[in-house]
């Protein structure tokens, strides 16, 4: 009975297509979320830049005083 099983090779395409169709999912999940990441750490660079540009053209010397202008601008 087991010897049938063995030899029978119908349907092998099927079983290699799922298992490498989960590992493609998989793949593609990664990518998607490190693609994400990225362009939300890119977001917030930006943001940061932005409020350390405005403290530095307001022209203060004042430690309090450049922290309130970078707050606001963020």
């Amino acid at each position: 009975m087991l010897q049938r099983f063995y030899k029978n090779t119908d349907g092998n395409i099927a079983v290699i297509f799922a298992v490498s169709l989960m590992a493609l999912l998989l793949v593609s999940g990664a990518a998607i979320d490190m693609a994400n990441i990225s362009k939300k750490k890119s977001h917030f660079q930006g943001m940061a830049d932005a409020a350390v540009l405005a403290a530095a053209r307001s022209g203060e010397d004042d430690k309090d005083e450049l922290l309130v202008i970078a707050k606001a601008t963020l």
